[in-house]
């Protein structure tokens, strides 16, 4: 879990991994294309419609992270139009280049932090 995100990072519970991913799995693996693409809220709306009502945006990232990370289905990226199941190379180098970048720019917001923190005045806060 990562501080200050406990909520959101804790492990998917069973009911995540045995109900909910499932249903998340059948229906992504349809949005083939960015023009079939669903957003996040939409995931949610189509859930809680038919029943699933222990569902929010936070844990359905968190889902859709555990279905990446265990290949539960191919080739899953998003972009601002949502979700969406892609073949095409150049999509897949496009989305691999926009993680590693938005990976490098958090990785330069804590070397700035932690260069802010050591550089703290320690009577500031007294």
């Amino acid at each position: 879990m990562i501080p200050g995100f406990e909520d959101q990072t804790a492990p998917l519970t069973d009911y995540e991994k045995i109900t909910l991913m499932p249903l998340i799995v059948v229906g992504l693996s349809k949005r083939k294309g960015v023009n079939n693409a669903i957003t996040n809220a939409g995931i949610c709306k189509a859930l809680k419609s038919r029943g699933y009502t222990k569902v929010n945006s936070a844990r359905i990232r968190k889902i859709i992270n555990h279905i990446r990370l265990y290949d539960k289905l191919s080739c899953l990226v998003s972009s601002s139009k949502g979700y969406y199941v892609t073949k095409d190379r150049d999509i897949l180098n496009t989305y691999i280049d926009s993680l590693n970048k938005r990976a490098t720019a958090i990785l330069a917001v804590a070397r700035a932090i932690h260069k802010q923190r050591n550089n703290l005045n320690p009577n500031l806060f007294d």
